[in-house]
């Protein structure tokens, strides 16, 4: 059976909004938990008077998930999680061969 062929700017999962599909939302959704957690951890544990703080990092941490996880048209129809991803594999997959003089 050949491939389908899915054009560039057509997405090929629902989205939330353009570029943002319900996976990255998911993924979004985890981390920030752990992020909400880890400033609860902070306020209760090291700085009572840092909430201020912690909440600020919660919504740092929401903006550059939303940032990392979404599709850029421009970019290949790909986000930034996407292109570490198949860099890391294809540097992975590069083989040195070493050729020994006659």
């Amino acid at each position: 059976m050949a491939k389908l062929i899915v054009p560039a700017n057509i997405s090929t999962a629902p989205e939330l909004f353009r570029g943002f599909s319900y996976g990255a939302a998911r993924n979004t959704a985890i981390i920030t938990i752990a992020a909400i957690a880890a400033a609860i951890a902070y306020v209760n544990l090291i700085n009572p008077h840092g909430i201020l703080r912690a909440t600020a990092a919660v919504l740092f941490t929401i903006f550059i998930c939303i940032g990392y996880f979404q599709k850029i048209p421009e970019a290949f129809n790909s986000s930034m999680h996407e292109y570490i991803c198949r860099s890391i594999a294809f540097h992975k997959g590069q083989k040195n061969y070493y050729y020994k003089k006659r």
